[in-house]
């Protein structure tokens, strides 16, 4: 019996027994496509691997899969054959492991469970956790006492909380899930040599803490008594008076903002003081241009200070239903809105428990009033609305790498409504939008905290996109 560290590319004599116990070991947690033992070996390039000697015949039973990282041996898969074999052999090399320089995992559920019993703790620092991670945020980090580390244990059935340090994160073909970061990361980024078997130099290193620019655009933009704007700022805005967080203003045209007095802003405007301060100090995104409804922020959704988000007043019950359904949007426009007629909803492809969002979708409309394509990458806008132009009575989505993007006409969203037993709210009903000023386009610059994807401009020559209809 030993254990021997190799490139996964030796290993293919044993592809089929690797496979075989990755199934056994991950099945109730979830399954990754690699695609075949050629897609696995790429991805994860380096092994250790256990062969226990039966009758002059080396078996492999178990397994470490690791890639050379930038900060280390980032180990992803941890694989024995069975139970007995991963108690008394593969979980101590994992921790022998972990405890190594130059080693590191994120960590969930049983397997992380077995190492803190066995005496290992977490990652907890949050500027090695987003260097490690670079999509992490501090707002994705469980704090000591957060409440997250009671709502996503580390043992269910034992109750057992999970430990500061834990974040969330959107893994392939698993969904939302907790991880938290273990091992003894090389933040020198300093090896002995560049192959499997490299050790770390130095791992402490030193990690800079970052200043991290705020999500939004500052609202308090300095302005002289009339600022000259561009005409792509005011033109989709109906309302003639703006706040900025500091000044008042009255727009003399597309070009033109003139400065007025707080007390001539609302005598004049008629706005709701207390719904401008609630929108700016209390909202996720205050530069909302269409008219809105203010929701609450689900608890199991924010990762923010903030307690609401404006919902396009139209969106907004159909939002509140499928945050119900724990579907976690990040972007939604209203039909008939001031840059066009097709309405739609982004979203991950996965509930917040792991269910398909598509799954959930044909089960709420059926088959026949849902087209999906499948897209390599974001289309350009022209390109975007030849989709919906195509198929005008249906709801249209888009299945991307990362997301799902939602499209429907004004006549669809009635019919959407009708089907879930909700009503659009009345425009009488909703605050008026585009009040507070910035002095770029908000809807270009879409990067609220709890929001995890940006959508990328993609330059239209280089794009390729397959329409692959899938229903």
């Amino acid at each position: 019996m030993e254990w021997k560290i190799t490139d996964t590319k030796n290993l293919s004599n044993y592809s089929e027994k690797i496979f075989e116990m990755y199934a056994k070991s991950y099945q109730k947690i979830g399954l990754i496509d690699f695609g075949g033992f050629e897609g696995l070996q790429n991805y994860l390039n380096c092994s250790c691997y256990l062969l226990i000697s039966k009758d002059a015949k080396q078996e492999l039973n178990g397994i470490i899969l690791y890639w050379l990282g930038e900060y280390g041996n980032k180990i992803s898969l941890v694989i024995s054959n069975t139970p007995e074999i991963g108690k008394n052999y593969v979980i101590p090399k994992l921790i022998e492991l972990l405890k190594t320089p130059g080693f590191y995992a994120e960590l969930s559920d049983a397997l992380e469970y077995l190492v803190r019993k066995n005496g290992l703790d977490n990652i907890k620092d949050k500027e090695i956790i987003k260097k490690l991670i670079p999509k992490i945020t501090d707002e994705d980090i469980f704090n000591e006492g957060d409440e997250r580390c009671i709502n996503f244990p580390l043992n269910k059935i034992k109750k057992t909380p999970s430990p500061p340090g834990s974040f969330m994160r959107n893994i392939k073909d698993i969904g939302i899930h907790r991880k938290a970061l273990y091992g003894l990361p090389c933040l020198s980024k300093t090896f002995d040599n560049d192959k499997c078997d490299r050790k770390c130099v130095n791992h402490g290193g030193k990690i800079k803490k970052t200043n991290h620019k705020n999500s939004y655009i500052s609202p308090r933009l300095k302005y002289k008594k009339v600022y000259k704007y561009i005409s792509t700022i005011l033109e989709f805005r109906d309302v003639k008076y703006f706040f900025d967080g500091k000044n008042y203003y009255k727009k003399i045209n597309n070009n033109t903002l003139q400065k007025i007095t707080k007390e001539e802003f609302y005598e004049k405007s008629k706005y709701n003081p207390k719904t401008i301060n609630k929108l700016l100090n209390e909202s996720v995104y205050p530069y909302q241009i269409n008219d809105y409804i203010l929701l609450r922020i689900p608890k199991w959704l924010n990762k923010t200070n903030k307690k609401y988000v404006p919902a396009d007043y139209q969106l907004a019950n159909l939002i509140e239903f499928l945050w119900k359904k724990k579907i976690i949007l990040f972007h939604w426009n209203q039909p008939k809105n001031k840059f066009g007629g097709v309405g739609s909803i982004d979203c991950y492809k996965n509930t917040l428990y792991g269910k398909n969002v598509i799954d959930i979708f044909i089960e709420l409309f059926g088959e026949n009033d849902i087209i999906i394509y499948e897209l390599v990458k974001y289309p350009s806008v022209k390109k975007l609305d030849t989709f919906i132009e195509k198929n005008p009575n249906k709801i249209v989505i888009l299945v991307f790498p990362e997301y799902i993007h939602i499209e429907f006409l004004q006549k669809k969203l009635e019919w959407i409504h009708k089907k879930l037993h909700i009503t659009i709210p009345k425009k009488s009903d909703s605050s008026k939008g585009g009040i507070i000023l910035t002095k770029f386009l908000p809807f270009l610059l879409f990067r609220i905290k709890f929001y995890k994807i940006i959508l990328k401009d993609v330059d239209e020559k280089s794009l390729s996109v397959q329409y692959n209809k899938i229903h």
